[in-house]
């Protein structure tokens, strides 16, 4: 299983952006700042896990409807009983032609904590 990244590289952007602590506006960065911060949407990359190596007997019947392997993931995620991410939903996925699964979250937050806790895998 594997999260598209690509976040870091824009804050690893962001911060060298100004070396000199220094803000566009010439003043020096604080917490108090009136200066508006700088928000990135997120990418839809970054709300991806891919399930790679798949069993191609359980991924075929699901190839032809999105909802049922949503569901099915949704469920295999409350079964898994970690408490951490049993409240966690997938909103969308697809089964790819290689067999891999492709899986969208509504949030960066349920992504990071279904990667960090890669047992729900196995319910699929």
């Amino acid at each position: 299983m594997e999260a598209a990244r690509r976040g870091a590289a824009t804050s690893n952007w962001l911060a060298n952006a100004h070396p000199n602590g220094m803000s566009p506006n010439g003043s020096t960065m604080t917490g108090t700042s009136s200066t508006p911060a700088l928000l990135l949407p997120l990418l839809a990359e970054e709300l991806e896990l891919h399930v790679r190596k798949t069993t191609a007997s359980v991924v075929n019947p699901l190839r032809r409807n999105y909802q049922t392997l949503v569901n099915r993931i949704n469920a295999s995620i409350t079964e898994s009983g970690e408490k951490l991410i049993t409240h966690r939903k997938m909103a969308t996925g697809c089964v790819l032609s290689s067999g891999d699964v492709v899986l969208t979250a509504d949030n960066i937050e349920d992504v990071e904590r279904l990667t960090r806790s890669p047992m729900w895998v196995k319910g699929i």
